[in-house]
């Protein structure tokens, strides 16, 4: 890890030896397509980070796109920059927090159900940063055993194909560049999402929803899965933790949860790479975030047991604090929660620093890089020195969940345990109000 004379670090990616598995230069370099995923909350749904880093990754390795899209615009939310989407007719939204109707939602993390006879229509204009191509991917799900979709081409073609469970991909293609689709439908069906395809370079696709947790991805893991199946991606990218940290969950749960789901995943597409990021330091309407610490520990502690990349994107940051010294730079919008547009793309740079450096990309590149970086950090400000006077209440003693506690077995040590659960001796030793950390015995509960 590099020091700075900044609040912020050069932060290695940890196990880093699982991402050149896929995330490798000979894959990068080929003429095909190679695809990221980058899943998360507000964040990454903005795509101000994720747009940075694909900016910066598709000059290097030729670009694919921005992969899959939906029309937030008609679900009150915001985004893709340089589109404009309407619907003739009746229609109604859901996302994974805001009436899933079906329970029925894919990576996109929502749904827009359109009604009998409605017609749907996206256009792209100049500001759109994805790349328009001759052939696009229309994720629908119906139970409707009769439904179709009516196209309005000029010598284009259209066809789909079907998943299963009513889950169908139309496919249009056209003799020239597309830059408006329009379709009508006979029967009641939902959108699950629209790919420009593109067959070479690399394609960065956000699928951030606002306000998720990790656990609201996990809902729906059945279809995350499936469609995961079919677009088989060569990174995924899960950043969460920012919601989790104002929230009362049961971490040991959370933990648990996260890990069963990425178990699953790396069954179900075993040549794919993850890579797991934490919650950055935040202060949303001037609350602390009491649970930071703790999801920032679980997260890190799935990472090791299952072997996969993390990156400490808090501890990049600046750690416990350096919100104040990002947003005395203006890094920060006034909720103290999202990022501001520079602050965002320098959020990203430190990530793609890490993704580009600790795999020996582009060296010269990165060198450029951290150079860029350092143009505008933001310095250890007074704020910092006062780090302690704002330290959340889970790195205080917590108040004693039942639930969170451990049987100490003969053979167990206070360092086994920390290591177990994802802490510090000193945190256990705190929080167990012990006197020592040599003293505890078979059958003694150790809260953590």
């Amino acid at each position: 890890m590099a020091q700075t004379d900044s609040v912020i670090q050069f932060v290695s990616i940890q196990n880093v030896e699982h991402l050149n598995t896929a995330f490798n230069e000979s894959a990068l370099t080929a003429n095909q397509k190679y695809r990221i995923i980058h899943f998360g909350d507000s964040h990454i749904q903005g795509d101000r980070i994720t747009g940075e880093i694909r900016t910066h990754l598709q000059s290097l390795y030729g670009s694919g796109g921005s992969g899959m899209i939906f029309p937030y615009s008609l679900t009150g939310s915001f985004g893709p920059v340089g589109t404009l989407s309407k619907v003739k007719g009746t229609y109604t939204y859901s996302s994974q927090l805001k009436n899933p109707t079906s329970q029925r939602i894919g990576i996109m993390g929502y749904e827009l159900k359109l009604k009998n006879g409605s017609e749907f229509t996206m256009s792209f204009n100049e500001k759109f940063n994805g790349k328009l191509t001759d052939e696009v991917d229309i994720w629908i799900h119906s139970t409707s055993d009769s439904l179709s979709l009516s196209f309005q081409l000029e010598n284009g073609t259209s066809t789909y194909r079907e998943i299963d469970d009513g889950l169908r991909v139309y496919t249009i293609k056209s003799p020239k560049t597309i830059d408006t689709i329009r379709f009508s439908v006979n029967d009641e069906c939902s959108l699950w999402g629209i790919e420009l395809v593109s067959n070479s370079g690399l394609v960065y696709q956000q699928s951030g929803v606002v306000g998720a947790q990790f656990s609201h991805l996990i809902k729906h893991k059945k279809d995350v899965l499936k469609q995961l199946k079919q677009i088989e991606p060569n990174l995924l990218i899960f950043s969460y933790g920012t919601n989790e940290s104002y929230s009362n969950l049961d971490t040991l749960k959370y933990e648990a949860s996260v890990t069963e789901f990425l178990k699953e995943l790396k069954l179900l597409l075993p040549k794919a790479s993850i890579l797991l990021t934490n919650a950055p330091d935040t202060r949303s309407g001037g609350r602390t975030p009491s649970n930071e610490l703790s999801v920032n520990r679980r997260l890190e502690s799935v990472s090791r047991e299952l072997g996969i990349a993390f990156f400490d994107a808090n501890t990049a940051m600046g750690g416990w604090g350096s919100l104040y010294a990002w947003n005395k730079k203006g890094y920060f919008n006034k909720d103290l929660l999202h990022f501001s547009s520079v602050g965002a793309k320098l959020f990203g740079k430190l990530l793609l620093h890490a993704l580009l450096d600790d795999m020996n990309k582009a060296n010269e590149f990165n060198e450029k890089l951290e150079a860029e970086i350092k143009e505008y950090l933001p310095k250890i400000e007074s704020e910092q020195k006062q780090e302690a006077a704002f330290k959340p209440v889970s790195e205080e003693i917590p108040k004693r969940k039942e639930s969170n506690f451990y049987i100490v077995k003969n053979g167990d040590t206070l360092g086994k345990i920390a290591q177990k659960k994802g802490c510090s001796i000193n945190y256990l030793v705190k929080r167990n109000k012990l006197q020592s950390a040599d003293r505890i015995q078979p059958g003694q509960k150790i809260y953590y």
